[in-house]
């Protein structure tokens, strides 16, 4: 079971991309009136995600991207998206860490289940084991915040652990992140775009903001698949 948001499109990122968030691009507001120091990339709470941690988790990306296109596959994407859904992929990954510290639920089975498949997948795929090693938390970090949504869900709603709930689960689940978000706060450094959670059919809202990243013309057109990838400057693109 995946039962990520309904409502999923990530720009231009093959094979892996369509599991890896499951998020919305869609234009959005930030969340929280605080300005973060340029180093940190985002504020989850009590957790802090800083920039380098966001440079380290693409450069993983890149290389396991860069592997598939070596093998034959399409993967390449541009930079700027690629730091984009690494700040996207880490801050996930710290919300479910916290909500399932505090709601005490527990997902493991699952997520590993999903891992699984995901390391099957890209080793079939002809990337190496260290690389998928390196990037399998961020690849499987929307898969791991959907399981702990629905269990959250699950408790709230007092309902049994059937896969025919899982849509109202984690409805019910994502208010209550939504909530927590709102006490606790989730803020993202302008520079990587916007992220908020937003109860209904988006789940998860991701855009990029006027002060998103982009250092030329033409990185900014690949963020927006205007341009394809190849077109890019080298520098601005990942896995190829």
């Amino acid at each position: 079971m995946n039962p990520v948001s309904r409502s999923s499109r990530l720009v231009r990122l093959p094979l892996v991309a369509a599991t890896v968030l499951g998020l919305v691009l869609v234009s959005a507001c930030g969340v929280g009136p605080e300005v973060l120091a340029p180093t940190t990339a985002a504020q989850v709470g009590d957790d802090r995600i800083s920039v380098d941690e966001v440079d380290q988790a693409t450069d993983d990306l890149c290389t396991m991207l860069g592997q598939l296109v070596e093998a034959g596959n399409d993967a390449a994407v541009p930079g700027g998206v690629a730091r984009q859904d690494m700040v996207s992929a880490l801050s996930l990954r710290s919300l479910a860490d916290q909500l399932s510290a505090e709601y005490d639920v527990e997902v493991g089975e699952a997520v590993a289940a999903a891992a699984d498949a995901q390391e099957q997948q890209l080793s079939g795929a002809g990337v190496d084991a260290d690389a998928i090693e390196a990037v399998l938390p961020q690849i499987t970090a929307g898969a791991y915040f959907a399981e702990v949504l629905v269990a959250i869900g699950r408790e709230e709603l007092g309902l049994p652990d059937t896969d025919d709930n899982a849509s109202e689960a984690l409805d019910a689940g994502l208010e209550t992140a939504v909530a927590w978000q709102e006490e606790n706060g989730f803020e993202v450094n302008p520079r990587f775009g916007t992220i908020e959670l937003a109860v209904g059919e988006q789940g998860l809202v991701r855009g990029l903001s006027e002060t998103s990243v982009a250092v030329s013309i033409e990185a900014q057109a690949g963020v927006d698949g205007e341009t394809n990838v190849g077109d890019l400057p080298a520098s601005q693109r990942c896995g190829a």
